[in-house]
């Protein structure tokens, strides 16, 4: 494979985007070490998109070329802070010790959240004594409740790779409040990526959201519509809605069985209930559809199902995922 691709490279390379994204990717993996130049071309190249230009230097990275640390400054002075985030962590590849320093200065200084959360990502490259002592900081920082929102969770998911932090990731649940069922989940409320939560959102093989929610497209409606979701729910409402979905039922969703004081019974689903009255749609004899209103003084037990959506549906995301999610839902508006 790596001779079949070799020859045609310096065409791949000139291609569009996703071509040049691709192509970084093959060589990254086919680790064709004559690629060195045009990747780090590819890499300097601000014409180029972001992505290609990203994977370029994942494989730099991956191929551990003379060539890396250049490339790496290149990243460094970019003006997207995530195309910078990438720098960081190819840097720790390169030279550990600059590296820390420009890590420090980053999570230290007015960076943007994503800034900030890439330098995590590349502290938790660093296996250096320094690397831990300055995330152990951070944990101490989160434990405290001072540490911002955006960067929680990669701080923990960077001290799980890290023996050595394993007693500070015990004191922060330890710290989390007993009442909140919610608490060790709320480190995903903000610093998503609403693209990659889009991704999730319609693509994950098992959490599979788009099969029954209608969001900027799709028309499912075996749950609610969540196209603006984000304007009439704050974010703690949604990370409830996914981790326990049983909590609050959305409105005109709720499958209600209603035995009434006759003997009669009515199940459907539960579309509104006020000035006494329920109102259930079930289904008539030729199994239409139809509005059926039910005084509440005239019911004798009401039995509520539980939501269609699965109440371990939070085990199939991570929680980056999860975040992401939240961030894509949050956004539509």
């Amino acid at each position: 494979a790596a001779a079949a691709l070799e020859p045609v490279l310096p065409a791949l390379f000139n291609g569009p985007g996703p071509v040049q994204e691709a192509t970084a990717a093959a060589v990254s993996k086919l680790q064709i070490p004559g690629s060195g130049d045009a990747l780090f071309i590819l890499v300097a190249n601000d014409n180029a998109s972001k992505a290609a230009r990203t994977e370029a230097l994942r494989a730099l990275t991956a191929m551990k070329h003379p060539r890396l640390g250049a490339a790496a400054s290149e990243a460094l002075t970019d003006k997207d802070p995530k195309f910078r985030a990438a720098g960081l962590k190819a840097l720790v590849a390169t030279d550990s010790a600059v590296a820390l320093k420009a890590i420090s200065e980053a999570l230290s200084s007015n960076t943007s959240a994503v800034e900030k959360q890439g330098a995590v990502l590349a502290l938790a490259e660093s296996n250096t004594a320094d690397a831990e002592k300055l995330l152990g900081g951070l944990m101490d920082q989160l434990i405290a409740g001072k540490l911002a929102p955006e960067v929680q969770l990669d701080v923990i998911e960077a001290a799980k790779k890290r023996g050595g932090l394993a007693e500070k990731i015990q004191q922060w649940k330890t710290s989390l409040p007993k009442d909140d069922e919610l608490a060790e989940y709320k480190i995903a409320l903000m610093g998503g990526d609403a693209e990659r939560g889009k991704k999730s959102f319609r693509e994950h093989a098992t959490a599979l959201c788009f099969k029954c929610h209608k969001c900027e497209g799709g028309d499912s409606m075996v749950g609610p519509d969540l196209s603006k979701v984000g304007a009439q729910k704050d974010r703690a409402y949604i990370l409830e809605s996914i981790v326990f979905p049983n909590k609050k039922i959305a409105q005109g969703f709720q499958i209600v069985v209603l035995e009434l004081n006759d003997g009669m019974t009515i199940a459907g689903r539960l579309i509104s209930e006020e000035s006494g009255n329920l109102v259930v749609e079930s289904v008539d004899a030729a199994g239409k559809p139809q509005a059926v209103t039910v005084a509440a003084n005239k019911i004798k037990t009401r039995t509520s199902a539980p939501s269609p959506m699965p109440e371990n549906e939070r085990d199939n995301l991570s929680r980056t995922q999860l975040r992401d999610i939240i961030e894509y839902l949050a956004t539509r508006k």
